[in-house]
């Protein structure tokens, strides 16, 4: 029990960027006492440095892969000195060697020590015991597990190549008698990802039985086992689901060789950055027409790092293959973007053949959802941000705004995620994400909020939660960067604001004006049915599948 008035320095070590988790155990110690945070010095080294700004702790988080065990005893030395009561390590991506000797260091510290990976509990020798067997010797076993398996299936991936074409013509020979065009779908990630459900499966309900066309999705595993390997974001769990993966797709690959088209979400075989797109290749071999389908910017973040140690290190960086998306790209015959910005990059890599199809939204499902909802006679107007928690950084962005905007009163802010957030002075509605409610939640709100950081990641992004809030009527105000600066029309359908200033005046004035709430919001509604719904792309779609002149695009222009 804390004894009144006594105080608690928390040291919170960040060996990595956590997003919204680190955010929030940060809030959650720096109720405890002052927050020491460790930072790397300039000439090489870690010092503590206290803050009271989490943004500032997630901003310099450092990977855990630079500390070692000179940092860790020259650290526990000024943690004593600073005699802290207790100390917490937060990992919020756990592993490597780093974060041994992170705890290591917390332990010599003499202070009661505690972790928070997610779950805040004590650490004692014995765990650091459990850790070093986890992530010193299991983490380099499952490093050399990875690439002793990439380099057979890449072997096997080049085996297969010689009879691909001879399977293809002998599955379509097979299929001869029939006369409509086949079409596989091939997603990412499985349908409980609202990427693969948008992109992939409401087009395939859409498409199957149009102009003769028969089409169908096979996913790269089952929503509940990618939610108990990959989705636990551990070593091991990847690991497992990669190699799972890799059988299914291979399997899939020969179910698909007699098809006409595959269109393929991202890529083949996800999160394997070794060889260069290797499925790809054989599926070119084995003879559908490829159409890659890209709504995000992977060749951003397509190849994650490794530890392991230096010569692991150097093994894996000699495998993977930083080319692999615009590979990609070239081997296709067709690529489908999802925005101008995807569509550039893809140009650079595919002079002909590259089209702009956005993210669509299934008009009439939102709207009825949104002429359901409730949202007068309320005491408070409603706004809100959806996402994921890694994309929680970019609402943090306009946190004062929002803070500020609470003290007026008469405002709430609500959160849907998987994930509960905080910012300090607003109490924030956490609403949890699921599917059964994607819509309705949605609907519920006045003003949609759609900030972004700059940069070019976000400057990919195809603009979907705007494009979800302005189908129920509800009116958007969004950063203009990317996408979003050509979906909504300031003053229109929504708002664009440029920087904080901008985004206060545009919340103050449709919190304070209910009837151009009104206006914008239908305004809204009619602008994703006649350019980015299903129904007004569904030509383009069509004609593209079937290799047909594609229509000019309602969405963007040509």
């Amino acid at each position: 029990m804390r004894e009144p008035g006594a105080r608690v320095a928390a040291v919170v070590l960040f060996p990595c960027a956590g997003g919204a988790r680190s955010k929030g155990a940060f809030l959650r110690l720096r109720a405890l006492g002052p927050v020491h945070l460790v930072l790397p010095r300039e000439g090489g080294g870690f010092h503590l440095v206290e803050s009271d700004d989490p943004d500032r702790a997630h901003r310099q988080a450092w990977s855990p892969e630079r500390f070692g065990r000179a940092d860790a005893a020259a650290l526990a030395a000024e943690i004593r000195a600073l005699g802290p009561r207790q100390v917490t390590m937060l990992h919020p991506r756990p592993g490597g060697r780093g974060c041994f000797w992170i705890e290591w260091a917390a332990l010599r510290s003499r202070g009661a020590a505690e972790i928070d990976d997610g779950r805040a509990r004590p650490l004692t020798p014995a765990r650091l015991a459990g850790s070093w067997m986890v992530r010193g010797i299991g983490h380099r076993l499952l490093v050399v597990a990875e690439i002793v398996f990439a380099c057979c299936a890449l072997a096997t991936l080049r085996g297969l190549r010689g009879p691909a074409p001879l399977f293809g013509a002998a599955a379509r020979a097979l299929r001869r008698r029939s006369t409509a065009t086949r079409v596989t779908f091939l997603p990412f990630y499985p349908r409980s990802a609202a990427g693969a459900r948008y992109r992939v499966h409401h087009w395939v309900e859409r498409l199957d039985g149009v102009e003769g066309m028969r089409c169908r999705a096979l996913d790269p595993a089952g929503s509940r086992f990618h939610a108990a390997t990959f989705g636990r974001d551990t070593p091991g769990g990847r690991w497992l689901y990669m190699v799972a993966v890799f059988f299914r797709r291979l399997v899939q690959l020969f179910r698909v060789a007699g098809d006409d088209v595959v269109v393929v979400r991202l890529a083949l075989f996800p999160y394997f950055p070794y060889g260069g797109p290797a499925m790809e290749a054989l599926l070119r071999r084995l003879g559908p027409r490829l159409i890659l389908d890209l709504d995000d910017a992977i060749h951003l973040y397509y190849q994650p790092p490794r530890g392991g140690g230096p010569l692991l290190s150097a093994i894996y960086d000699a495998l993977r293959c930083p080319e692999r998306v615009a590979r990609s790209i070239a081997l296709a015959d067709a690529v489908i973007a999802g925005n101008p910005t995807l569509a550039r990059y893809a140009a650079r890599h595919r002079a002909q053949a590259v089209h702009v199809i956005p993210t669509c939204v299934d008009v009439e499902r939102y709207a009825a959802a949104g002429a359901a909802a409730r949202r007068e006679n309320r005491d408070e107007v409603l706004l809100g941000w959806v996402g994921t928690p890694w994309n929680l950084r970019h609402l943090d962005t306009i946190a004062a705004v929002l803070a500020t905007l609470a003290r007026r009163g008469g405002v709430r802010v609500r959160v849907i995620s998987s994930q509960a957030h905080q910012i300090p002075g607003l109490a924030i509605d956490n609403r949890r994400w699921t599917l059964e409610r994607e819509v309705a939640d949605l609907a519920e709100l006045d003003i949609g909020l759609m900030p972004l950081e700059e940069g070019e990641e976000p400057a990919s992004k195809c603009g979907f939660k705007a494009l979800q809030f302005m189908a129920c009527g509800v009116p958007p105000v969004v950063s203009p960067i990317g996408a979003n600066a050509a979906i909504v029309t300031e003053g229109v359908d929504g708002m664009a604001p440029r920087d904080a200033a901008g985004w206060s005046a545009a919340l103050k004035r449709l919190i304070d004006d209910p009837e151009l709430r009104a206006s914008m919001g239908g305004a809204a509604r009619e602008t994703v049915a006649r350019r980015f719904s299903y129904r007004a792309q569904l030509p383009r779609m069509v004609a593209l599948l079937r290799e047909e002149p594609v229509p000019e695009d309602p969405a963007y222009g040509d």
